[in-house]
């Protein structure tokens, strides 16, 4: 099984103004699974951070686990308070569905200084209708060969440095190189695009994990080596079955079954 880091130059259109795209560049997709998060951090004092993730089923996002934590005041990682996943978002402003949730799930082996295993699922808290415009999407398989091609979306950053609003999409050229897939592309992801699937043959190959900056490029982090944990922690749970036990009824001499629930 090949376990590859993808490499990220340039791939996200950056939206309103920071990068423009050339004309043939701007392309509009069909990405139903897609959906902007809303994150409540006690580090923002009641301001919202933004990143982005996938729908995986009726229950579960796919995104960054950098995106669902943060540090506390004695520098300890958390879990973020609450989320806000919003779907059908084309603007940010505007989306066509929005739960609520404070449910996470974050990787075991998570090193929020390192940046390994930096992947999470939300647990939406309700199981979600689907729609022609609010979709799952399947994982790749654990042994899928390297794309030649990939589809991010994001929504970019404005000058001011504030989350983009209107959703873009690119497709980027994959190459991979020493055991690293290389996409390339003309403008940047920026910090408001983590948790971004890397989506090849409708399947989700990566996510987005750490943006380009002035000394390293950004990478998307494969999902092969995720595939078992991913279904596992997101499996419907079956109901344990009753256990029965026996007792006597009102001091007669009649045994009679009576149900032990057990949750």
């Amino acid at each position: 099984m090949k376990v590859f880091t993808v490499i990220l130059f340039c791939v996200l259109a950056a939206v309103q103004g920071r990068v423009a795209l050339p004309k043939d560049e701007e392309t509009s997709f069909d990405v139903p699974w897609f959906v902007h998060l809303r994150i409540s951090r006690v580090s923002f004092q009641g301001r919202l951070d933004s990143c982005v993730g996938t729908i995986y089923n009726k229950r579960w996002i796919i995104t960054a686990a950098s995106c669902l934590t943060e540090l506390n005041s004695d520098g300890v990682p958390t879990n973020s308070s609450f989320i806000w996943v919003r779907y059908d978002a084309s603007n940010v402003y505007r989306p066509g569905f929005v739960t609520e949730t404070s449910k996470v799930k974050i990787h075991p082996d998570y090193d929020h200084k390192t940046g390994a295993n930096d992947i999470g699922l939300i647990d939406i808290d309700r199981d979600i209708e689907f729609t022609d415009k609010i979709q799952p999407i399947d994982l790749a398989a654990p042994d899928a060969e390297v794309p030649g091609t990939g589809l991010v979306c994001g929504y970019g950053e404005t000058e001011e440095g504030e989350a983009g609003e209107d959703l873009y999409c690119v497709v980027d050229t994959v190459t991979e190189i020493d055991g690293l897939l290389v996409a390339q592309s003309s403008a940047n992801a920026t910090r408001y695009d983590l948790g971004g699937a890397l989506i090849s043959d409708g399947k989700v190959h990566a996510i987005l994990v750490r943006i380009a900056d002035e000394t390293s490029a950004g990478a998307f982090l494969s999902t092969s080596k995720y595939v078992a944990w991913i279904e596992e922690e997101t499996a419907e749970k079956v109901p344990e079955p009753e256990e029965e036990k026996i007792s006597i009824v009102d001091g007669d001499d009649v045994l009679i079954a009576e149900p032990i629930l057990t949750f």
